[in-house]
């Protein structure tokens, strides 16, 4: 088996994306000893949000907006406690809508 070569240090983020991205991973890594890792705390990104909006309103740019918007908060406040979503929307400076009684 050839040895692998080693792996560079980074100054930044977008130096090791350059890197992989005009780079072969299995000139680095082993991957016949790689094994199944399963992330479920990851969360989506902006863009896979958009993605997903896009599909969903492909004509309607105001509903692409405001879905979008809903959707991040929903992504940020899924997990959290009520005291942390209270603080959440104080921070963000929006204020509770009131309930109204029926």
């Amino acid at each position: 088996m050839m040895s692998k070569q080693p792996i560079p240090q980074f100054a930044t983020e977008d130096e090791e994306r350059e890197f992989w991205a005009t780079h072969d991973a299995t000139d680095f890594f082993d991957f016949s000893q790689a094994q199944l890792t399963l992330m479920p705390n990851l969360r989506p990104t902006k863009d896979d949000i958009w993605e997903e909006v896009r599909r969903e309103f492909p004509d309607d740019a105001m509903m692409q907006e405001v879905h979008y918007v809903r959707l991040l908060h929903y992504h940020q406040l899924k997990g959290l406690s009520a005291s942390e979503r209270v603080r959440f929307f104080a921070r963000s400076g929006r204020r509770a809508r009131p309930r109204s009684r029926s």
